[in-house]
């Protein structure tokens, strides 16, 4: 099974134990006294999401008993409670029902959001016309938690942001001011950020691109990450799983022209803070982005290199480079790995949309355990348009896989290509979806390389339609070799003879 990148967010509540007063068995149909204890995370003082500005409290309580008849009840709807952090609520429910609780807690100063209890649901819809960077009362927070009630019982439940903080900070300052450029005011844009909460399932939906009117820049605020200070902030509605985002960034001086910074593949999710952060007012490459699970420890990091990859063009390794998540192509691209190593940890390089990626160099490209979705391969094509050009470079995976098309197509060119493990004994070193393989949307194209205990020639691919599992391109061959005591097969045009595989190059 693959590790879950995201796994600590997958509890919203924590639940303190029940008890029944022994030897007392509760009356079915019999009011029970229930105790639901409220908590808000707090973070630090001097620091945004500190988790103060939250103190107007609405719930409700619906009966979902029966599922097919959901009641909401009444007397349980509350829009005008208060919570400091926490709070404590008394409810007299009945003996062998199950209620669902739902609590949305926010600032009484926003009017950004609005939260509708209906018969059938509950719902929260952001109005980004009134949302402005840099506004903490944007700050809020949610639960929603079934209980069944089987006599007098307590429960804390934990509320939990359903934004991803965006934060933008820069180091220069005082360079800056030197030559008479001060900011004081910052306003975000991001792209398919959605509008709506299924306060019930957690769902989001309705994105488009957003706007968070300029506000005035809290410098002194503490950024989250040592020697920063912020540029701009924002509370975007997110979804429970990882999302990729265009953000653009503005900032002034009072009166003055504003300037600004777009950022490709910036990560966000639901009770997350991504950080982007670097020398932002005077070094136009000098960007990073940290994304951080729950505001606890840093989970993944998206630095130059990332950016440069969301950005596209020509890329070229300086030094050895890991990564900690997916490295996303979405246009056209040259990587040189230029003799250097790229790591991938728990993450993949893919192709996705209509990009155009080709990789030189004799460098290595290591995938290290699975991706979020699973994946084991070190070079990922999910693209109806994708095309991924592989001339050369070491491509392992301590996984089944190398090179995975999911759509799109790669060509294999040149390499050394190697899986650690097989699947029921069998290896998938280049693999392709099974159904987009076989009509003809994932495709891999071979005309050179290496691959370890795999013949590309004959692989467990689709063998009907008279596709006969073969990769291998028309006037190309493969051919069995044995490189320092392994099994491997190399691709070569059809006129080398086979003898003089070991040391044919390809001009």
């Amino acid at each position: 099974m693959k590790k879950n990148l995201f796994a600590i967010l997958a509890a919203s509540t924590m639940l303190l134990s029940s008890c029944v007063q022994e030897g007392i068995a509760p009356t079915i149909g019999e009011e029970a006294d229930v105790l639901i204890s409220l908590t808000t995370p707090q973070i630090g003082t001097r620091d945004y999401s500190d988790g103060t500005t939250a103190t107007n409290l609405q719930y409700a309580v619906y009966d979902v008993t029966n599922t097919d008849e959901i009641a909401l009840l009444d007397k349980y709807t509350v829009t005008d409670a208060t919570i400091n952090t926490t709070a404590n609520i008394k409810f007299k429910l009945v003996n062998g029902h199950t209620y669902r609780f739902v609590f949305w807690a926010q600032s009484p100063e926003t009017d950004a959001y609005t939260v509708d209890f209906g018969a059938e649901g509950a719902t929260m819809t952001v109005d980004y016309t009134k949302t402005v960077a840099n506004d903490e009362t944007l700050d809020a927070f949610y639960v929603c938690e079934d209980l069944a009630i089987n006599g007098d019982i307590q429960k804390t439940f934990e509320l939990r942001r359903p934004f991803a903080q965006i934060n933008v900070g820069t180091n220069d300052y005082e360079e800056a001011e030197a030559v008479g450029y001060v900011p004081t005011k910052s306003y975000i844009v991001i792209t398919g950020a959605p509008n709506q909460l299924n306060l019930f399932t957690g769902e989001v939906s309705t994105t488009d691109e957003r706007t968070y009117a300029y506000g005035e820049i809290q410098k002194d605020e503490k950024f989250p990450v040592d020697g920063y200070q912020y540029l701009a902030m924002a509370y975007v509605l997110a979804p429970q799983e990882a999302n990729l985002h265009t953000v653009a960034f503005y900032w002034a001086p009072e009166g003055g022209t504003p300037l600004n910074r777009q950022i490709g593949s910036v990560p966000t999710r639901a009770n997350y803070r991504t950080n982007i952060y670097g020398s932002i007012l005077t070094n136009e490459a000098d960007v990073t982005v940290v994304i951080e699970p729950a505001y606890y420890e840093p989970d993944y990091n998206m630095g130059e290199f990332n950016t440069a990859v969301a950005n596209g063009g020509n890329i070229t390794l300086s030094s050895d480079q890991t990564v900690d998540q997916d490295l996303v192509f979405r246009k056209e691209s040259t990587l040189n790995l230029n003799g250097y190593t790229l790591t991938t940890n728990n993450s993949t390089l893919t192709l996705a949309s209509s990009a155009k990626v080709t990789i030189n160099g004799g460098g290595t490209v290591a995938k290290v355990g699975e991706d979020y979705y699973g994946s084991t391969a070190a070079a990922y094509v999910n693209g109806a348009s994708a095309v991924l050009t592989i001339n050369g470079g070491n491509f392992t995976s301590t996984g089944v896989e190398a090179v995975y098309v999911q759509v799109g197509t790669a060509y294999i060119n040149g390499g050394y290509f190697a899986a650690a493990n097989d699947y029921n004994g069998v290896y998938y070193t280049l693999n392709c979806a099974d159904a987009n393989f076989k009509n003809g949307t994932a495709k891999i194209i071979v005309t050179g390389g290496t691959f370890e205990n795999f013949n590309p020639a004959d692989t467990e691919a689709d063998k009907t339609d008279g596709k006969n599992g073969n990769l291998v391109a028309e006037g190309y061959k493969s051919v069995k070799v044995n490189l320092d005591g392994k099994t491997c097969y190399t691709v070569v045009p059809e006129w080398v003879n086979n003898e003089d595989v070991a040391g044919y190059v390809a001009e």
